[in-house]
Formats: C-alpha cells, sequence, structure tokens
C-alpha cells in the first residue's frame, strides 16, 4: 500500500472534507488548521458594543475627583489636642464637571471620605452624620464649603462662607469635653481628576479585544 495515499490533503486534514461547525452561519470554520471568526460574528459584537455604549452615555459625562484640604494649626484647643493638629480632609466624589458649581448638597456623590484632626480619623465606613456642601469657580477649586462629620467618638467640621471656622470634639467621660477651633484662618484646597469615564473605558477595552480577535482569527466569509 502506498503511505502517501493515506496522507491528507492541505485543505482535508482529517480526510474528511471540509469540516463546519453545526452553525451553518459559518460563524466559525475550520479551515486550514485555524479557527476563523466570520464578518456576521464582528458585526454582531460591534453591534452589541454600540448599544452598551449608547446605555452607558450619562456615564461618560462624569468623572471621579479627588478633593483634599489641609486646614490650620487649632488655635484654641482642650488636652490631647495639641497647637500642631489640624484638619486634614480627603474625599472622591462623582461629578458630571467640577467647574463652577453652585453650593449645595453633595453628600450623595460622594464616593469615599476620610477626614482627621490630629486624634481621631472618621471615614465613610464609620460616619453617623455626614453634611457636604460645596461650591467651585472656574478652575473646579473649592471656594465655600461645608463639611460636617459626627460619630460617638466625636465631631470635625470644616467651614467656609460669611466666616470660616474648623472644629473637632473627642466625646469620652469625663468633666471636660476636648475641643479644638481654629477661626476665621480657611486652609487650602487641591483637586485632582483620578479617572476616565466608565463608557470611555469600556469603549477602548471593547475595541482592544475586537482587535485582538481579529489578529488572533482571521474574517472569513459567511459563504459556506
Amino acid at each position: 500500500m502506498d503511505i502517501k495515499s493515506l496522507a491528507p490533503r492541505k485543505d482535508n486534514l482529517f480526510g474528511l472534507g471540509k469540516t463546519e461547525c453545526p452553525d451553518k452561519s459559518g460563524a466559525k470554520n475550520f479551515r486550514k488548521g485555524e479557527w476563523g471568526v466570520s464578518k456576521k460574528l464582528l458585526s454582531n459584537a460591534l453591534t452589541q458594543l454600540s448599544i452598551m455604549l449608547a446605555l452607558l452615555a450619562p456615564a461618560a459625562q462624569a468623572a471621579l475627583y479627588t478633593y483634599t484640604y489641609t486646614g490650620s494649626n487649632f488655635t484654641t484647643h482642650v488636652t490631647p489636642y495639641l497647637p500642631t493638629d489640624h484638619v486634614q480632609l480627603q474625599f472622591t466624589i462623582d461629578l458630571p464637571s467640577n467647574i463652577n458649581l453652585a453650593q449645595q448638597d453633595r453628600a450623595a456623590a460622594v464616593r469615599s471620605f476620610l477626614i482627621y484632626d490630629g486624634q481621631k480619623s472618621t471615614t465613610n465606613a464609620n460616619v453617623e452624620f455626614l453634611a457636604i456642601e460645596f461650591s467651585t469657580d472656574s478652575t473646579g477649586a473649592i471656594i465655600d464649603w461645608v463639611f460636617f462629620t459626627g460619630r460617638p467618638a466625636g465631631v470635625i467640621s470644616t467651614i467656609k462662607g460669611p466666616f470660616a471656622q474648623d472644629v473637632a470634639t473627642l466625646i469620652f467621660p469625663g468633666p471636660v469635653t476636648p475641643v479644638a477651633i481654629v477661626d476665621d484662618r480657611p486652609g487650602v484646597w487641591a483637586v485632582a481628576q483620578i479617572s476616565l469615564p466608565g463608557s470611555t473605558a469600556l469603549f477602548v477595552a471593547g475595541m482592544c479585544a475586537l482587535a485582538g480577535v481579529r489578529k488572533t482569527h482571521p474574517l472569513q466569509d459567511d459563504r459556506a
């Protein structure tokens, strides 16, 4: 017997003729030893991606901003507060834009925060009362604000409007409640945008994935 006669032809790898998936649409064809991606399958994927991006369009208008506040040292303080203690605050917020915002309640848009007075800290995980209001200028910088946090351990707040005041208290058994205050010496803010809009990132990831599929699996004609 001629051994060569047993070898499959290049277009007939297993001696069984052209092998196709049960899906007669031609979504996947086994040709020359590699899986192909049909034009129809790629078109469907692009359509689904477009629909998903349209549904997420509102998210594309939002961005995350991190604001950081450094207050002035307390000028009035009761032990254990020290003259070097002051309010420090950082919060991350989801906003369509941070430019020229009118002052209003924005607590619902805050993703996370941490405020510290030199003796204790309060975060979104342990806060029991929270008030956040602020306005911004044409650069997105905060110009007036109310940031008040309360929990059983005490209060930390920073305010600037008609007057400025940072206040901290410690609440524990004893004849005197430790308090620290600084009046009319508002601290300074810094701001940074920290992330791409959600749907933009999704679009980039989706297109990279499709490009990878196209490179790894060449397009095949939908015709059987």
